[in-house]
């Protein structure tokens, strides 16, 4: 189960900085994973869950808007989020 978490988060790392790099070019932060260097790891099921909540906020938009063909990508994030937000408050 580690490892699937570690997938995951992993996933959604690339998924996020590749997203965040484009964002930062037009002046937004980044934001790293704090798991892995071991400092404060509370942190990561903390922002896996804000992202799980972005993401939920992101499919209403979209679909209040009618922009049906970005819910996949939504919904694949939000069940990565989640996966790890549960994951490591759970502990494993």
């Amino acid at each position: 189960m580690n490892i699937a978490l570690w997938i995951a988060a992993g996933l959604l790392a690339v998924v996020y900085l590749a997203v965040g790099v484009t964002k930062l070019l037009r002046g937004r932060a980044l934001r790293r994973l704090p798991q892995a260097t071991g400092t404060l790891p509370i942190l990561t099921p903390v922002a896996a869950t804000g992202l799980t909540v972005l993401q939920v906020l992101a499919i209403a938009v979209h679909v209040r808007r009618r922009e049906t063909s970005q819910l996949g990508i939504n919904v694949v994030l939000l069940l990565l989020a989640a996966f790890v937000a549960v994951g490591r408050f759970a502990g494993w």
